[in-house]
């Protein structure tokens, strides 16, 4: 939507300018790229909204949720390692158990 936005805001004046000519079908020839940018941002941005919405506020909702991505992963990456320290001090203490268990064992088998 931000891409449409911005296409219509800068192929506006282009549109504007050929609707205003007096010989179209020469401006159309020399402006046709503009006109079809501006023509498809138009209607791309119809079937969404029906106001044009502010580009700045889009980038910075925008802005906004990556800032708020990079927080969640930061935290997902403390956890993530977190649970890594749990799982070996998990393992470690399983390793020491079964070695006493193994002393135990062949301690009373003597």
């Amino acid at each position: 939507m931000i891409k449409h936005a911005a296409a219509y805001r800068e192929h506006k004046p282009a549109f504007e300018q050929y609707e205003k000519s007096a010989d179209k079908e020469k401006f159309l020839r020399c402006q046709e790229s503009s006109i079809i940018f501006f023509e498809s941002s138009v209607k791309a941005l119809k079937q969404v909204v029906q106001k044009l919405p502010n580009t700045i506020a889009l980038q910075a909702e925008q802005d906004m949720h990556v800032a708020e991505k990079q927080n969640e992963y930061t935290e997902y990456q403390k956890i993530r390692s977190q649970a890594k320290e749990i799982e070996t001090i998990k393992r470690n203490e399983d390793s020491i158990l079964e070695i006493k268990g193994n002393c135990k064992k062949e301690y009373f088998e003597i």
